[in-house]
């Protein structure tokens, strides 16, 4: 993150990946990085965004040279949610409907974590 910080990125990665990657890609990425670390939960990115940006990374490294992916349409794609999330609950969704738990609480409070099946 201090390269990051600092703007030495290119100091630190592999002379392999200098050569393969294009300098965008390795900066969208290096963002991408340095966000999912955030201390705070709220402020990482979803695993769906995560992916979103990875493959919008793979697109533009695919893509001819005239198209060089640009740094903020892929930091545009990762949004920080708007409401906190509950660190501290098992599920934020009920697992029986698939929609957000209501003001009740989690789906824990209602279904079992495991359900055991004998036979």
């Amino acid at each position: 993150m201090q390269s990051i910080e600092e703007d030495n990125l290119f100091d630190i990665v592999d002379a392999r990946v200098m050569k393969e990657a294009k300098r965008d890609s390795m900066v969208a990425f290096a963002v991408l990085a340095k966000r999912c670390l955030n201390l705070k939960g709220r402020k990482r990115p979803t695993m769906k965004d995560v992916a979103a940006v990875l493959e919008e990374i793979q697109k533009s490294e695919k893509a001819s040279d005239a198209q060089e992916p640009n740094v903020e349409e892929v930091e545009s794609v990762i949004k920080v949610p708007d409401q906190p999330w509950d660190l501290f609950s098992t599920s934020a969704w009920s697992a029986a409907s698939g929609e957000p738990a209501g003001p009740s609480g989690s789906s824990s409070d209602k279904l079992p974590l495991f359900s055991h099946i004998t036979q």
